[in-house]
């Protein structure tokens, strides 16, 4: 017999039946990477949507709606535009001008309340509270650590007496 001439053909080979098939390269690591950045992602979405109204407390202005904060210390609220369901609507910002204090004293701040925010309303809403038995006066006040640094503004928004919500501004209105 003779040799075969090299031609730099490869000769076909056919695999051993008895032979174990190659192992499957795992794909699964391959998709790792972008599962971790897909889910990653879908975090950051669901944040951003869940915190996308709040805002700080001293960020609020006359006119902003927004919701009742439940907590007995808050730092951020939810502002709404005034035509999407709201349950307070700022009418006052004002500096406490009463009698010095190192820790804001509730009695005192609210008997500010009363002298500032009532004739307020009575300008903001155009009909005085005692008028508007569906209306009540609520504030926001600085924690003792912004009080004893200076912080002394005070927020009076209205809220309707049985806290539901509103979709409207009250300014203006006479009342809901």
């Amino acid at each position: 017999m003779t040799d075969p001439i090299d031609s730099g053909a490869a000769e076909p080979r056919v695999p051993d039946a008895a032979a174990p098939a190659p192992a499957a390269r795992p794909t699964a690591g391959r998709w790792r990477p972008l599962l971790v950045l897909v889910l990653l992602l879908g975090f950051i979405v669901v944040v951003v949507f869940t915190v996308k109204d709040n805002g700080a407390v001293n960020d609020l202005k006359v006119g902003d709606c927004f919701d009742i904060p439940t907590a007995a210390s808050v730092a951020t609220v939810t502002h709404h535009p005034c035509t999407e369901p709201h349950t307070a609507e700022v009418f006052l910002v004002a500096d406490y001008t009463g009698s010095p204090m190192d820790t804001p004293l509730i009695l005192l701040i609210d008997a500010f309340v009363t002298s500032a925010c009532d004739p307020a309303i009575t300008t903001y809403v155009g009909k005085p509270l005692a008028d508007s038995p569906e209306l009540q006066v609520g504030y926001l006040y600085p924690s003792a650590a912004a009080w004893q640094s200076g912080s002394r503004s005070i927020t009076c928004y209205v809220v309707k007496a049985d806290q539901s919500a509103m979709t409207t501004s009250l300014k203006g209105s006479g009342g809901p």
